[in-house]
């Protein structure tokens, strides 16, 4: 179940991440591509993004391959758009994470929207950078 979770979603992102947008334009691609993946089956990834979180050690399982890729690809997306000007100059770690935790509690705690459009995504992302540059400016 957790490798066939993990390839889905990156086999879903590869053609966006192979492309020649920016890295805004690939970040929030992949992230609507996600989105709907989730929307479409949301008790398979509800398990697989909160399976690793208990105390079972997934260390050198081989869906790990595919997580790692889409989770390093994101944070190079981040890197690559903060030194563009493309994003705000934040820890693009910590980025990563609201945008996670985010995405943990619209997609996975009772959402029943099928599925959200890229302006929906981008409208999300919008506010969560605005909310973190306040908090931090």
């Amino acid at each position: 179940i957790m490798v066939k979770g993990w390839l889905q979603l990156w086999v879903s992102c590869e053609s966006t991440i192979q492309s020649s947008d920016t890295p805004r334009e690939k970040f929030l691609n992949i992230l609507n591509i996600i989105a709907n993946q989730i929307l479409k089956n949301q008790n398979l990834y509800s398990f697989l993004f909160t399976a690793p979180q208990h105390s079972i050690s997934f260390g050198t399982e081989p869906w790990k391959e595919y997580q790692n890729k889409i989770y390093s690809t994101l944070q190079k997306l981040l890197d690559d758009g903060i030194k563009v000007n493309e994003f705000p100059k934040l820890n693009s770690n910590l980025l990563f994470k609201a945008i996670g935790g985010s995405f943990h509690g619209i997609l996975l705690m009772g959402s029943d929207q099928a599925s959200l459009s890229r302006k929906e995504i981008e409208d999300l992302f919008t506010r969560l950078l605005s909310t973190a540059e306040t908090q931090i400016g």
